[in-house]
């Protein structure tokens, strides 16, 4: 990509993808074997019969019955037709080419047991570590512990990537490369060292976020009743890349209501086939399931640990409101707390038993803490300055269908960017996120390719496309 600032971690070619494909490949290469083995006995053949045809004369009138061939054939004819297939053979490598076919599945078995070697080396040097989980340690400095916890998690994780890149690359990494590597574990450690832990415990972000709602819940109930209005039908153009999603949840976002929206797009192909994009944006209210605006600190408190929030709830009434039936793929797009509420309903068995997500797309938001509950794609764009995302307490997962963007914006090449780096509102902005999208829509890379081939249906070529905006208010 043009900026050097962006880091693609996980996904389809992420060193967790790339780890489960080595012994697939190896599979398949053996599957294959045969094949090749028959291929190379073919131009061994095609060798004998060559050096058979040279010592005949070129006009001698020789005619041959070979097996499998009913009519004689003229010898020469027949032995410059061999040549020219042994000079194939030679020129797409078969002679030999078991040898390499062997030799490559051992690479690929040796690859995989030395990342596993590795691995298991790492984890039993820190398991030998002094005893910090013992319950004195744990019960009595609950803060040094919470630190030292952090820092061995955040070193773990940067020795795994050492030993994959001198594996893989030939090279350790740099500092500068493992800090943004590992941002979000660097951002916890500091801030658990400046802040120190509850006195006897350390509580986790999902208990912490269901202590507060749970004690709202007291004064002013739970919040989830909401209302949800259906507006006017627009046709718009298709969506075609993720820049172009990321500004549709910012017009969303900048309308001029005192209500949250969420807007549902339907997209027909040129085969008549259905597809929808939902897209959400951020928090608007402060309040704590209160108030008539639902997308709120309550939905937040809610959706990122997972659970049945405000906002959740209308998305799905906008969802079958709007005739999104099973078997029709859907995108789920989200800034901030609309992020967290997609990748909520992406997380959710019921939702995707349900609705069939195809791919999720966040930005700026904190997902840490969520899987996917289905085979779908889920991209997260992420600012190092922006520390909305940091607020789940943990980096993003990095499996196959997992991929995290990180930017570091000291290094943008937009000279106001650079500027305001250091101000949240820049970089927990959509508008900073589409410039990073610019870069993305433009890049060859695989993980952020199998993203897009699952949101195919939804950014790929399309007949038309119509958007409702639905308000939600909150029933006080």
């Amino acid at each position: 990509m043009s900026d050097d600032s962006v880091t693609i971690l996980g996904g389809a070619g992420g060193a967790i993808a790339c780890m489960e494909d080595l012994d697939l490949l190896a599979l398949r290469l053996g599957w294959a074997r045969p094949e090749v083995e028959a291929a190379e006995r073919a131009a061994v053949l095609m060798d004998g019969l060559v050096d058979s045809g040279d010592r005949l004369a070129a006009d001698s009138p020789l005619r041959l019955h070979l097996p499998g061939i009913c009519d004689p054939v003229e010898s020469t004819a027949f032995f410059e037709s061999v040549k020219l297939a042994r000079a194939f053979a030679a020129t797409t490598g078969l002679v030999g080419l078991v040898d390499q076919v062997d030799d490559l599945m051992a690479r690929l078995r040796l690859a995989k047991a030395n990342y596993e070697q590795v691995e298991a080396d790492t984890a039993a040097m820190f398991a030998s570590a002094p005893q910090l989980t013992l319950w004195p340690v744990n019960s009595l400095l609950p803060w040094p512990f919470s630190v030292l916890t952090r820092f061995f998690s955040l070193a773990h994780s940067a020795v795994l990537d050492a030993a994959g890149s001198l594996l893989v690359d030939g090279r350790a990494p740099s500092w500068a490369e493992l800090l943004r590597a590992h941002h979000d574990d660097f951002r916890g450690l500091v801030a658990s060292a400046i802040t120190p832990a509850p006195l006897f415990v350390t509580p986790t972000t999902d208990q912490l976020a269901r202590a507060v709602t749970a004690a709202a819940s007291l004064f002013h109930g739970d919040g989830l009743a909401v209302t949800v209005e259906r507006g006017a039908t627009k046709a718009v153009e298709p969506p075609t890349g993720i820049e172009d999603l990321i500004w549709r949840i910012k017009g969303l976002a900048d309308a001029d209501t005192s209500d949250s929206q969420i807007g549902v797009t339907k997209i027909t192909a040129a085969d008549g086939s259905i597809s929808w994009l939902v897209s959400v944006p951020g928090t608007q209210s402060l309040n704590i399931d209160t108030g008539s605006n639902a997308a709120d600190m309550g939905t937040n408190l809610r959706a990122v640990p997972g659970d049945t929030n405000a906002i959740g709830l209308a998305a799905v009434a906008a969802m079958i409101d709007a005739g999104v039936k099973k078997g029709e793929p859907v995108v789920l797009t989200g800034h901030s707390q609309g992020g967290i509420v997609s990748a909520a309903l992406a997380a959710d068995p019921d939702f995707t038993a349900q609705f069939s997500v195809a791919a999720v797309l966040t930005l700026g938001s904190p997902v840490s803490q969520l899987r996917p509950a289905n085979s779908a794609q889920w991209l997260s764009l992420e600012h190092t300055q922006d520390i909305i995302p940091a607020l789940a307490g943990g980096s993003n997962a990095r499996g196959r269908n997992q991929t995290t963007v990180v930017r570091d914006l000291a290094g943008a090449s937009d000279p106001d960017i650079r500027a305001g780096a250091t101000d949240l509102g820049v970089a927990h902005h959509a508008e900073t996120y589409a410039d990073m999208a610019k870069q993305l829509d433009a890049s060859s890379d695989p993980s952020l390719a199998a993203w897009r081939a699952s949101a195919e249906p939804v950014l790929g070529a399309a007949a038309a496309a119509e958007t409702t905006v639905y308000k939600v208010k909150r029933q006080e």
